[in-house]
Formats: C-alpha cells, structure tokens, sequence
C-alpha cells in the first residue's frame, strides 16, 4: 500500500500527464467518463445504474446551466480521484489547484461539463 505521501505523487504525476498532453483518451478521461456512467466503482450492479442514472436525470435537467453542470463535473471529478488516490477531498483539492492554474482548470471543467453532456446525447 502507498504511502499519502507516495499516493500524493502519484496524483501529482496523473494530473500534470493529463495537463501536458490533453489525452481525452488518457488515464483521468477514460476513468472520469467510467465514474460518471457508474461502471468505474460499481461495474454491473445496482449502485451502478443508480449512480448513473441519478447523473442522467440532474444533466436532462440541467443541460443549459453551465453552472449546474460544472459543479456536479467537479464533484463527480473529485469523487473519481478520491477513488484512485485514497486521498481527502481538501487533499485532492489542493493538488488540484497546484498543477493546474485558472485557466486550465477552466478549460478542465469545460471538457469534464462536455463529457457530462455526452452522457444524454441520444437519449
């Protein structure tokens, strides 16, 4: 098991992999769009239909509030990092907000809004 300090690292080397290279198909993409359809902790159960359908109902919604969507693009984000990285949220938060600076983390929760609306689209 890592240490905070190790898991911290290791948070801090993903992030900044995503903020050099941008991957939609990379690591914290891929396992952003499987937390927010509920398949990345709950695969094939219950808890997983409900999380994804509780994401699907706020974003119907909520579809043409940016707001509304950026806030739940942050929790949904955050919680999914809480998850790899067995870390707090004011943790996370902080390390966040280390790597990435106003406008990056703007244009983040430009792309992680973008996947949420994905989320509907043929519904």
């Amino acid at each position: 098991m890592e240490t905070k300090k190790e898991q911290i690292e290791t948070l801090n080397f993903v992030l900044n992999e995503y903020k050099k290279n941008k991957n939609p198909n990379g690591y914290i993409m891929l396992n952003y769009g499987l937390y927010i359809d509920g398949s990345h902790i709950y695969p094939n159960n219950e808890e997983g239909i409900k999380h994804y359908n509780r994401n699907i109902q706020y974003i119907k919604d909520n579809f043409n509030n940016f707001k509304a969507l950026r806030r739940l693009a942050i929790s949904e984000f955050k919680n999914m990092l809480m998850v790899e990285f067995p870390l707090s949220n004011s943790t996370i938060t902080k390390e966040i907000l280390k790597v990435f600076n106003t406008q990056e983390l703007e244009d983040l929760n430009k792309e992680l809004v973008d996947d949420l609306k994905l989320l509907v689209e043929g519904i």
